[in-house]
């Protein structure tokens, strides 16, 4: 972060800024340009994205290849991403993002809702106007927080 949401560096936030990482992977003989932009992927898909690129199975291991989608270009529908940090928490399911702020535990927590699509910067807060999302993701949230702290596919 560069001063984004008063941040600087890398550290124990979860805004966009922090938790998105370009990935650029080029497979010998493939055409060249696919993207998979705006599909929610995470740091565990490189791994079975690497095995399957070398023709080896990534069974059992979290994450999924993203060789796939790229081959056939394809946009398809992923499960939500769960991240955790330092009393923060987010799940994001396709361009919406609920936030978690988690306080001293004599407070609720507070949660901040983003469209991604049409807020990268994650600016404007639409939780107010958005309650059934709030709802869907916080119970997505909530059945990620009973099973543990780590970045996780629902």
């Amino acid at each position: 972060a560069l001063g984004e949401h008063d941040e600087r560096g890398h550290g124990d936030e979860l805004w966009e800024e922090m938790v998105r990482v370009p990935l650029v992977v080029s497979e010998p003989g493939a055409p060249r340009g696919a993207r998979l932009a705006g599909r929610v992927v995470s740091t565990f898909d490189v791994v079975p994205t690497l095995l399957a690129l070398s023709g080896q199975s990534g069974d059992g291991l979290e994450g999924e290849s993203l060789l796939g989608a790229v081959r056939a270009k394809a946009e398809g529908p992923r499960a939500p991403l769960v991240l955790a940090a330092r009393r923060r928490w987010a799940v994001v399911d396709g361009t919406l993002k609920l936030v978690e702020i988690q306080r001293d535990g004599k407070r609720k927590p507070r949660h901040l809702l983003f469209d991604l699509a049409a807020d990268p910067g994650e600016e404007k807060d639409v939780s107010s106007s958005r309650p059934d999302d709030v709802a869907r993701l916080l119970a997505l949230l909530e059945a990620a927080q009973r099973r543990g702290p780590t970045a996780q596919r629902e």
